[in-house]
């Protein structure tokens, strides 16, 4: 550690001095132990000196003790109060670094002293010639090693304080900020840097407010104020227009204190944000730019999907009555002439009629998918419970025919479109019906978990499952991942279902692997948006 150079005098201390200070030694000496252990439990307790002491191990704490004693014996016997006085400054040093006021020294020496004084009452008390050599002892000791530490404490003091000011000043004077130390009047007292156009002369001296003007007027004089009534700082924004362009900046006004918390002067610091502020701008009316298109496109697509969907209504409709005459014709045609025509015919006849019925299915679920979200007009508390019960009395006979087990738990009341939410359990227990494994009943688990702002459904079924790299297939319309020979059906269902959550603002997604079965999960919000 460095300490100041300038090593302090060794004493002057004549052969009857040196004496003196061997009894006050010896008789410390004798003593030190003891008054150590007395005074610890109130140093320790002390809110400057009880945290430093617990930083050192009981170890360190005689180590230290121990070593301090063995460098007074050193100087007093020996002569070597260089080396003492080396280590007093490096004491100051310390303690001036540490910022531990100086006349909490002297507090500790008077504890001491206080803890020594009855025991020097106990070995002198027959002898006040004695008692006086050793507190002259003392006294010439303890002002030497006061002086010691002094000298390095101050000296040290003194350069950390220049070493803040030369850095305060480097901060000052090369912020890009603009900093101006004010008086409580508002006179300007000193800046750092200055706007241009302008020289030193025409600001230090100057009022703060001369320097308000169109539409800062009164800005400046209502911060000072509000940082004087309140004594804390006050933050807020400028503009100035420079050349016909507004420049913006942010600044703020903070008070300093006097040693009495009376506040003295105040600090002016302002910032350019200029630029930030234009960005903001910019951003600002791109991103009204940006809601203006989506809002427009978003119109459009509504159109454009409300057109669909009118379009694939009024087809499906149209289309089933020429679809229903080419079936019963067909129908008709089979039933008169199979047999009398040749086999490629009844072939023929037999392909027409099946493809007929597979395309008035297709059309029925296409008429279906249109008309979700339009059948109910209403979203309404719909008992969960209530509603999957009328579900599985409709489905009764499909779930006897195939020795189904359906298992439920307790379900919710939500709020939903009737109409839909029937559809949508339906949908999903028909296909855990219908993708069974052959050699094994269905069984079917329908539960639900409460996730804070919504419920998370799940119907598990033990069916054939599904190969995960098709999840994403699922949901998307005519995908059907089996040929209608093993599993009928138009590939249009689990779209109905997505729709249908989707509409009530819910998820659906599935969690199988192939051979042993899927769940099908899906969120229901507490809160249905309108």
């Amino acid at each position: 550690m460095e300490t100041n150079n300038n090593i302090i005098d060794a004493p002057e201390f004549t052969e009857s001095d040196i004496e003196t200070l061997k009894k006050y030694f010896e008789l410390n000496k004798k003593y030190q132990k003891k008054i150590n252990d007395e005074l610890m439990p109130e140093l320790l307790n002390h809110p400057l000196w009880g945290p430093l002491i617990k930083q050192q191990t009981p170890e360190q704490q005689k180590a230290q003790q121990e070593r301090s004693l063995e460098m007074q014996r050193a100087a007093i016997y020996d002569g070597k109060w260089e080396e003492y006085a080396k280590d007093l400054m490096t004491q100051g040093v310390v303690y001036a670094r540490m910022n531990i006021p100086y006349k909490d020294w002297y507090k500790l020496i008077k504890i001491y002293k206080d803890h020594l004084i009855p025991h020097l009452k106990k070995d002198f008390a027959g002898s006040t010639e004695e008692a006086i050599i050793f507190i002259d002892g003392l006294s010439k000791f303890v002002d030497y090693a006061m002086y010691g530490i002094a000298e390095a404490y101050f000296t040290e003091k003194n350069n950390i304080i220049k070493a803040q000011e030369e850095n305060f000043r480097a901060i000052f004077e090369n912020s890009t900020d603009h900093i101006l130390l004010i008086d409580k009047n508002a006179t300007i007292v000193m800046l750092n840097r200055l706007a241009p156009g302008y020289k030193k002369e025409d600001i230090i001296g100057k009022s703060l407010f001369s320097f308000q003007h169109g539409e800062n007027a009164g800005v400046l004089k209502k911060a000072v104020d509000i940082v004087l009534t309140n004594k804390t700082p006050y933050v807020f924004e400028t503009t100035f227009t420079v050349d016909g362009t507004k420049q913006y900046f942010s600044s703020s006004i903070s008070p300093i204190f006097s040693a009495n918390r009376e506040i003295n002067s105040l600090v002016f610091i302002s910032r350019d944000i200029s630029a930030k502020k234009q960005a903001e701008i910019k951003n600002r009316e791109i991103n009204i730019d940006l809601e203006k298109k989506v809002n427009e496109r978003t119109k459009e697509l509504k159109k454009s999907n409300d057109e669909l969907e009118q379009f694939a209504y009024v087809a499906s409709h149209d289309l089933q009555e020429p679809l229903r005459t080419i079936s019963n014709f067909a129908g008709l045609f089979q039933k008169q002439y199979k047999g009398k025509l040749d086999k490629d015919a009844d072939e023929y006849l037999h392909l027409i009629n099946s493809s007929t019925i597979r395309m008035q299915i297709l059309i029925k679920d296409l008429l279906n998918y249109s008309r979700i979200g339009k059948i109910d007009k209403e979203c309404v508390d719909t008992d969960c419970n209530k509603l999957l019960k009328e579900v599985l009395n409709d489905m009764s006979k499909s779930i006897n025919d195939s020795k189904a087990e359906v298992n439920t738990g307790s379900l919710p009341i939500v709020k939903g479109y009737v109409v839909e939410l029937k559809s949508l359990f339906q949908n999903l227990i028909s296909n855990a019906i219908k993708f069974q494994k052959k050699d094994a009943h269905p069984i079917i688990n329908i539960t639900v978990k409460d996730k804070n702002t919504e419920w998370l459904f799940a119907i598990e079924d033990n069916g054939i499952g599904i190969d995960k790299k098709y999840n994403d297939k699922l949901f998307v319309i005519f995908q059907r991942l089996h040929s209608k020979e093993e599993y009928p059906g138009t590939g249009i269902g689990l779209v109905q279902c997505r729709k249908i959550v989707e509409l009530h603002g819910g998820r659906i997604w599935v969690d199988s692997e192939l051979g042993k079965g899927s769940t099908f999960y899906f969120t229901m919000p507490k809160t249905l948006s309108a």
